[in-house]
């Protein structure tokens, strides 16, 4: 049996053939790219924040503001928008336009004139960039002129945010595995969202609505600053340290005491350069074509080829959704962007047919591919001869011996399913091999398509017969709907949620909870939409 080399993938967008996830045509909305706390020394208060537009859109600016929030536990109302009584304004309404591409800056009129020159808007006072690394700033789209307007028309989820106004971690946040120096008692550490520099990763080109712990890279289940929490596979970030000058002279020697550490000069251009240009790269375009990737399977243990290598072996199955025949020679099939690991020779998929490939990580030739599927999340890449993308599809975590594939064949319809290689795909999942899928207790297999506008499908697994309760709830933890099955069979069975709530009015972008309650078991997951 194989060895399989996990590779989490927490937020890759791309570009599939059919439309599949096509960010840039079903999401226009900006994200926070830049972060920076420097010095916060009186009268020098080093902030900066910066917004990007990663669509092919022009994006009107009116539409958002700028929220902060306290986790402090005598804030006002306590949570977004909500203020302290000595922090003032946590409200900015944006204006004009973000053309595709360009990116805006905001900084403050107490920063370092590099800061202030940089920026396209200095805020002056007490204003939404008055934090100090323990607060949250976020992102929000919706009407009104005040914090509560906006958030009732959002229903409290920004697009974006650095930061969660429910907690205080303290000094600052840890961040992509970057805990910061240790605080005075070597207890824990101070965190890196101050004196540092947070930009996000070229292949994040979607907020994180609200989902801090996540976009930071949390790896364990209460993600503090007492140990080293976050990862930087996981985040959504890369850290940069601030720089110290000799004698606070940037044209001395430059020193770099490591993230979460205070610079000693309130000159913010070396930090400035740092930051370089940020830019968005979603992914090489995909070619037109009418091969489709229409199955895969990413965990097999006993499923399937057998009967070709005496065990389980991963594999994807290409369909031709075309009128005519499609020669296939010379493509290139592996499982990283831009990475073609095996060649097909002279083969053509005719119309209506499949190939199966089997990724089996050794160099016999096809139809083996010299790479192998994560379980863990990866992706299937497919180029023509020439060098154009024709698959580049990027997964999350899979099921044992349990595919994901279209249904019908060649539909923008995903469903798992039993593996069907180079067959029909059918619309259930009760029987794997010869065992049936039941499990001990109640299962979230997951809802696709996720992201997903305008519905999506939830699935989950019984261990037995059960009357089941379906609720949604948004991410602030308010009921949005409730949604009544009845009695359902043992195995795997499916609910649908269309984004409406129980009063019949759409929900709006963000992320979303649904909770499964199967007599007293409960089980709960997470999907997001996006409009």
């Amino acid at each position: 049996m194989k060895k399989k080399h996990p590779k989490r993938v927490k937020i890759i967008i791309k570009r599939p053939v059919l439309l599949l996830f096509l960010y840039s045509i079903t999401h226009a909305d900006p994200i926070i790219n830049i972060w920076y706390i420097g010095i916060r020394e009186n009268p020098v208060y080093n902030h900066y924040i910066e917004i990007y537009n990663p669509t092919e859109e022009i994006i009107d600016l009116s539409e958002y503001v700028f929220l902060k929030g306290h986790g402090q536990s005598n804030a006002i109302g306590y949570g977004w928008g909500n203020e302290l009584s000595n922090s003032g304004v946590s409200f900015y309404r944006l204006s004009g336009s973000l053309f595709p591409g360009s990116s805006k800056g905001f900084a403050r009129d107490v920063s370092h004139e590099s800061l202030q020159n940089m920026a396209d808007v200095v805020f002056e006072g007490e204003c939404v960039l008055a934090v100090s690394g323990d607060d949250a700033v976020g992102l929000f789209k919706g009407p009104g002129d005040t914090a509560e307007e906006v958030l009732a028309a959002c229903d409290s989820i920004p697009i974006d945010a650095v930061g969660n106004p429910y907690e205080d971690p303290g000094q600052s946040w840890q961040v992509s595995g970057e805990a910061g120096p240790p605080n005075s008692t070597n207890t824990g550490f101070y965190g890196v969202t101050r004196f540092a520099i947070l930009m996000r990763k070229p292949v994040v080109g979607m907020g994180n609505a609200g989902d801090w712990d996540s976009s930071r890279g949390c790896v364990a289940d209460s993600c503090t600053n007492d140990t080293i929490t976050t990862s930087h596979e996981e985040s959504e970030w890369n850290i940069i340290p601030c720089y110290f000058y000799e004698g606070c002279d940037p044209t001395n020697t430059i020193i770099t005491n490591g993230a979460g550490a205070e610079p000693d000069c309130p000159d913010a251009s070396l930090d400035i350069d740092s930051m370089a240009t940020y830019y968005y790269e979603p992914g090489t375009a995909v070619f037109d074509s009418t091969i489709v990737l229409n199955e895969f399977l990413a965990n097999s243990e006993t499923c399937c080829g057998e009967g070709l290598f005496g065990g389980g072996e991963d594999f994807i199955e290409l369909y031709n959704i075309g009128p005519d025949a499609v020669n296939i020679s010379g493509w290139g099939f592996g499982d990283t962007e831009s990475e073609a690991m095996t060649m097909a020779p002279d083969t053509s998929i005719a119309a209506g047919a499949y190939v199966v490939l089997w990724y089996t990580g050794e160099p016999n030739g096809f139809p083996e591919v010299n790479a192998e599927l994560s379980e863990g999340g990866e992706a299937v890449y497919v180029e023509d001869a020439v060098g154009n993308v024709i698959i580049n599809y990027a997964y999350d975590e899979q099921m044992e011996d349990v595919s994901y594939g279209r249904i019908p064949d060649g539909s923008e319809t995903w469903q798992y399913m039993n593996p069907t290689p180079n067959e029909t795909n059918t619309d259930q999942l009760f029987i794997v091999g010869q065992n049936k899928i039941i499990p001990d207790n109640i299962n979230i297999v997951g809802n696709y398509p996720n992201p997903f506008n305008p519905r999506t499908t939830i699935v989950f697994q019984l261990p037995t017969l059960s009357s089941v309760r379906v609720n949604i709830y948004n991410i602030s933890g308010k009921r949005q709907r409730t949604i009544n099955l009845g009695l359902l069979e043992s195995g795997t069975n499916t609910v649908y949620w269309d984004g409406f709530t129980e009063k019949g009015s759409r929900t709006g972008s963000g992320i979303y909870l649904y909770q499964i309650k199967a007599g007293s078991q409960v089980a709960t997951g997470k999907m997001a939409l996006i409009k």
